[in-house]
């Protein structure tokens, strides 16, 4: 909604910014600066709505950032409530709440409502996890991706919160079902690295822009998104095609 703004860096620091202004005339103010121990390699505000809901302090709760640490085993939910200062809670990566780091979260990625948390690692297997939202509770594994510690990776979901699309290192979008776990799918095209992706709610597609320096639209139907049958949605899958590429004019 336009209210707070969070940037990360390799300096091990986090830095808030709450918005003074308006949406349509935005003020960023510094609000806090707030270091870890290691460099925040991932961040992502949950949905208003759970945010709320799900807080200690409801009451005055607006807005919710987490934040994934290189060398922590543990996520950082930030709750954030006008000038009050920010309540952190910790909640360990580790189902059996033991303190060895796996893994890095790479990227982190809410449902749509807000009550699950996909976690993109940077397991050599190519492992992604959905956690249920400020829980160490892991309620599906997916498999498939290329991935290192080096890796950039993206991934959303679909409005539906049936579908997960995870970029991977070689270039492509992997799909899968977010209640099963299965993968359905691989969206290719590009001929380089995926860089960042996003889901068009309006236009009910996936957009991805790479080092190709191209962006490309993949196309999913709505009815195709809310229907229950992974056979069907699988066989949708195969037939996406990107409708739509735009050259970047851009040296990299």
């Amino acid at each position: 909604d336009g209210l707070w703004l969070a940037t990360a860096s390799h300096d091990r620091s986090l830095n808030l910014y709450c918005n003074t202004g308006t949406v349509a005339a935005p003020v960023f103010t510094r609000y806090r600066s707030m270091p870890f121990k290691g460099v925040v390699e991932s961040m992502c505000f949950l949905p208003s709505s759970s945010s709320a809901s799900s807080s200690a302090s409801a009451s005055t709760c607006t807005h919710t950032l987490v934040a994934g640490i290189r060398d922590d085993n543990y996520l950082h939910y930030i709750d954030l409530a006008g000038d009050s200062e920010p309540a952190v809670t910790r909640v360990n990566l580790n189902a059996n709440n033991d303190d060895w780091v796996s893994f890095t979260p790479l990227c982190l990625a809410p449902s749509p409502s807000g009550s699950h948390l996909l976690v993109y690692t940077d397991a050599k297997a190519g492992r992604l996890i959905i956690y249920q939202t400020r829980t160490s509770r892991v309620v599906r594994n997916l498999w498939g991706v290329e991935a290192d510690g080096m890796s950039q990776p993206s991934a959303v979901w679909s409005p539906s919160g049936r579908h997960v699309f995870a970029s991977s290192e070689d270039g492509a979008v992997v799909v899968y079902d977010a209640g099963d776990g299965r993968r359905l799918g691989r969206l290719e095209g590009h001929e380089g690295v995926i860089r960042s992706m996003v889901f068009d709610a309006e236009e009910h597609a996936v957009v991805t822009c790479s080092y190709d320096l191209t962006v490309r639209v993949w196309p999913m139907s709505s009815s195709t998104d809310n229907n229950n049958s992974s056979s069907s949605v699988g066989s949708e899958v195969h037939e996406m095609q990107h409708v739509d590429t735009e050259t970047c004019a851009m040296d990299l």
